[in-house]
């Protein structure tokens, strides 16, 4: 299964918050309803994992809502491959390389005048 852009938002979230209970990704993701589905898919190519909450995988009965879901490394690295422009991005190949400039600039001419 080879992940969805809607997919990748739920792979985001989980990503920020580590571990995440079945309960809180349905309150946060209720507007779409096929949430179990998605995350048996995602439990099935191993992309998550089942950290507690159930003794069992869960093949065809309902996910329960205390379940804690966490990323496999395989999930993890397919958030990572699409996060190359983040805050940390900007700041060093953007922000930092124009006030190395300006500083250099202005050292320049205080020391040229």
């Amino acid at each position: 299964m080879e992940p969805l852009k809607d997919d990748l938002k739920i792979f985001r979230y989980i990503y920020s918050k580590r571990a995440v209970s079945f309960a809180n990704l349905k309150n946060h993701f209720k507007n779409r309803s096929d949430i179990p589905e998605v995350i048996r898919g995602m439990l099935s190519s191993d992309y998550l994992t089942i950290v507690s909450g159930i003794n069992k995988p869960i093949f065809g009965g309902p996910i329960p809502d205390r379940c804690i879901l966490t990323l496999t490394g395989k999930g993890a690295a397919e958030v990572e491959s699409r996060q190359w422009f983040n805050g940390r991005f900007v700041l060093l190949q953007i922000v930092l390389p124009i006030v190395i400039a300006i500083i250099t600039t202005l050292i320049t001419i205080f020391l040229s005048a």
